[in-house]
């Protein structure tokens, strides 16, 4: 009977490492998995410096330029600049000749930087805080008749 006894125990020896053993296992493996839930795996993703809300309107004598742009900028990317082209349509006061920027937020930075990317000089932005900006339009782009700049851009797209 001892020599069953004996058997016996060392079976229950075995048997007791290894729970422990799985316990320790466990164990660690909870306490890396908490240690990473608390610490944090995130992806750094620059967000854009300024959003800008776009109105275009076109007062040049092309029909249809405002709509074309919208096309254009809708598939482009800005650096540090998040656009959204929230409305388009004619201009309805007169045909200009000379296309520009009216800024409608008490910041012009954003303005700046958009006619910067389009190539318009910083002289043909202007300013006029929209009141009642229930569509929180941040800039409004007027297209003239100078706008040959646009259609060379959305020709070479086209073509692409």
């Amino acid at each position: 009977m001892n020599k069953k006894s004996s058997y016996k125990s060392k079976k229950e020896s075995i048997l007791t490492i290894s729970l422990i053993t799985v316990s320790i296992v466990v164990v660690v493996v909870l306490v890396s998995y908490f240690i990473k839930l608390s610490t944090g795996v995130a992806k750094s993703v620059q967000a854009p410096e300024y959003d800008v809300r776009l109105e275009i309107l076109n007062a040049s004598s092309e029909k249809n330029l405002d709509d074309k742009v919208k096309k254009y900028l809708d598939t482009i990317g800005i650096t540090n600049v998040s656009l959204t082209v929230v409305e388009n349509s004619d201009f309805d006061i007169k045909e200009s000749d000379k296309t520009f920027i009216i800024n409608r937020t008490k910041d012009k930075k954003a303005s700046e930087m958009f006619g910067e990317f389009l190539g318009i000089n910083s002289s043909d932005i202007h300013e006029s805080e929209i009141q009642q900006n229930k569509k929180q339009i941040t800039a409004t782009l007027v297209l003239g008749n100078d706008s040959l700049y646009y259609k060379h851009l959305l020709l070479k797209k086209e073509t692409e």
